[in-house]
């Protein structure tokens, strides 16, 4: 007689079974105080799960992770649910489907994918997810020998970076503050600002800036040979990685380093900032 499958919200207590799961049957790469870290973040007042599982004689046997987020938006409030990891071991592979229709039968939210596999692309526009399609850059970090311009400063101190945001930048840069790897700064003239909210890996052995959110790509794209100069100086990095929809404008000789990104949204996205990679798994699992 075949195992019976249940099929449940993943809760706080349940989190480290599923970390175990993932290691030993996925990706045996991401810590478990990163893993804690990620889902125990409140992005949101009383979030309903940390994602679906799928259970069989008490035991897991496949997870469908999701991270949840509020936006100010004209209306009011909107519910965000970023799906992530989605792994169903082989035996019960017939049963994945299910956890991807429990997590859209959750009502009143806005749906993004934002790190599937080509594998299940096809699944997603099944379920009636909409694609858009970005391109990853590298911009070189080149020496700007007077740089040390009056016209554009930094600050790094937390307290002083909020200080200088509007309200809805400002809850951005607080509801990522505390997470391993990851900086913030603010890049500032006396008219405007621009907060940065990066990691500084190696790429093939290359240091390099990773950007997931500027608030301001006008002012990036305005004082770019600046940015870049400032993180080759202040970070010894050689270039800076950064994904076309986060920019206005695509800087001369930045290079094409992976296209065809696919990033999917299922809902009303007219007032949202989509894409965006905060509020998501890009904060702390894709290096």
């Amino acid at each position: 007689m075949p195992d019976r499958v249940t099929l449940r919200g993943i809760l706080d207590e349940d989190l480290d079974d599923v970390y175990y799961f993932l290691s030993n049957n996925f990706d045996p790469g991401v810590k478990l105080d990163i893993w804690r870290s990620a889902f125990k973040r409140s992005w949101m007042p009383e979030k309903p799960n940390n994602g679906f599982m799928l259970v069989a004689n008490e035991t897991i046997v496949g997870v469908f992770c999701a991270f949840y987020s509020q936006r100010k938006i004209r209306k009011g409030i909107q519910n965000i649910c970023n799906t992530s990891t989605w792994f169903v071991v082989d035996e019960y592979r017939s049963k994945s489907l299910e956890l991807m229709a429990a997590m859209l039968d959750q009502k009143g939210f806005v749906f993004t994918s934002l790190s599937a596999s080509s594998n299940v692309y096809e699944l997603h526009r099944t379920f009636g997810f909409r694609s858009y399609v970005t391109t990853l850059f590298a911009i070189p970090n080149l020496p700007k020998l007077n740089y040390a311009s009056k016209r554009l400063e930094t600050l790094t101190d937390p307290e002083s970076i909020v200080r200088c945001l509007d309200s809805e930048v400002k809850q951005i840069s607080i509801d990522h503050r505390d997470i391993p790897r990851i900086q913030q700064m603010i890049f500032h003239t006396a008219k405007e600002a621009l907060l940065v909210i990066f990691d500084i890996r190696r790429v093939r052995g290359v240091p390099a800036t990773n950007i997931f959110y500027l608030s301001n790509p006008d002012m990036f794209y305005q004082n770019r040979y600046e940015i870049c100069s400032y993180f080759l100086l202040h970070y010894y990095t050689l270039f800076t990685r950064i994904h076309r929809c986060s920019m206005s404008k695509v800087p001369a000789f930045s290079l094409e380093i992976k296209r065809n990104i696919t990033l999917f949204y299922n809902g009303d996205i007219t007032e949202l900032s989509f894409p965006e990679f905060t509020y998501s798994e890009h904060m702390f699992f894709c290096r």
